[in-house]
């Protein structure tokens, strides 16, 4: 029985054969569940993260609310400016975090800031500092006229469309309260044709 040769044949001849192809997909498979993993534990780490910025930036905003409570009262001669100075803390930014935690204070009230009515030269400065960019996106009249609508629907201003144009009304503050309580995204909806005559 020398020089006699028995092949495999069967399951067993493939299982111990290896083809380029399948090395191939064996290493993109493990490269697969090493990806996979890597990418599904970078986005636990961002939702942590994430939770973890947001309870930090919460935390800051009332701290600092309080801090301001204490600075900014009559009689501390406007400490809270120089103290923000001395922490190397923007008051812009700052300002905003505190108005962010006030907003979500019962009654929304804030006792060392008067609102007052913005006077007409706030109002060309803010036309100044906003325009130029809206100039940019609205290329035509017609696109114009219609972000008007928008603006005047989302205000709450009385408007209305006419074939000619828009015509607006002066305020009524029963329109004004129903309109601030709509969402924004309505604003294009009453443009609709300009021409049809819409009244709101």
């Amino acid at each position: 029985m020398e020089g006699i040769v028995v092949e495999e044949t069967g399951p067993e001849a493939f299982a111990t054969a290896t083809s380029p192809e399948s090395d191939t997909e064996q290493k993109l498979a493990d490269e697969i569940r090493q990806l996979w993993a890597v990418h599904t534990d970078a986005q636990a780490t961002v939702k942590k993260t994430k939770a973890e910025i947001k309870a930090i930036r919460q935390r800051l905003s009332e701290r600092l609310f309080e801090m301001k409570q204490l600075l900014a009262r009559p009689g501390r001669n406007g400490e809270w400016s120089p103290w923000l100075k001395q922490q190397k803390i923007n008051r812009a930014t700052a300002d905003r975090l505190v108005r962010r935690f006030e907003a979500n204070l019962p009654g929304d009230e804030s006792p060392h800031e008067a609102i007052s009515e913005p006077t007409k030269a706030d109002m060309v400065k803010l036309l100044k500092s906003v325009w130029p960019p809206i100039k940019r996106a609205l290329t035509t009249p017609e696109s114009v006229l219609v972000f008007l609508g928008g603006v005047a629907k989302a205000s709450g201003l009385r408007h209305e469309w006419r074939k000619d144009g828009l015509m607006l009304f002066r305020p009524d503050a029963v329109a004004a309260a129903e309109a601030a309580a709509a969402p924004v995204g309505e604003m294009a909806a009453d443009a609709g044709d300009v021409g049809s005559g819409a009244v709101a």
